[in-house]
């Protein structure tokens, strides 16, 4: 069949080139709805400059996050984890937030994605994807120790950072509740 007997539902399923090529505009719907769900990011950084700094990176999508945690003396991907909010299921009001975790072979990062992940969801009462990579040579318990500390500041900042903004607030209310 020839390009130009293909037929498409809408203009939605078309490719980005095909449109361009023919000059079919999206509906205005779809190009309205677009603006409004920008991914808008948040950035924090704990203890900078030193063996011990944490950066945490978050995105907003949509009604959930994605949040990217890295530090120590090389950042990584050792772990990621889902947590899905339980608050608003039925018989589980107070439950929280769920977590599945998928660690890396050799990799310690587990307990970091378990825990911001059920915070954060339960928190922001929404959706929540971590993944962390958080390396120190020859770390110490007291290495550890700190640096499991420095990622939970970093979420309690990150919350801190997205209340403290009438955008946060109001999306955290409207869209995560």
């Amino acid at each position: 069949m020839s390009e130009q007997g293909l037929r498409f539902p809408d203009a939605l399923s078309t490719s980005e080139a095909y449109r361009k090529k023919y000059h079919v505009p999206l509906p205005r719907e779809f190009t309205e709805r677009r603006a409004a769900m920008s991914m808008d990011a948040y950035h924090v950084i704990v203890a900078a400059h030193s063996k011990y700094q944490i950066e945490l990176q978050a995105i907003h999508c949509g009604a959930d996050y994605s949040v990217i945690i890295c530090g120590g003396e090389r950042g990584h991907v050792g772990a990621v984890a889902l947590g899905c909010n339980e608050s608003g299921i039925n018989g589980h009001e107070n439950r929280g937030a769920t977590v599945s975790v998928l660690c890396a072979l050799g990799h310690r990062d587990d307990e970091v994605v378990r825990w911001a992940a059920k915070y954060l969801a339960t928190e922001l009462k929404c959706n929540i994807s971590v993944s962390a990579g958080i390396h120190v040579e020859n770390a110490s318990g007291e290495d550890i120790q700190c640096l499991l500390e420095n990622c939970k500041a970093a979420c309690r900042q990150f919350i801190a950072n997205l209340q403290s903004t009438d955008l946060g607030r109001q999306r955290a209310e409207r869209e995560c509740v």
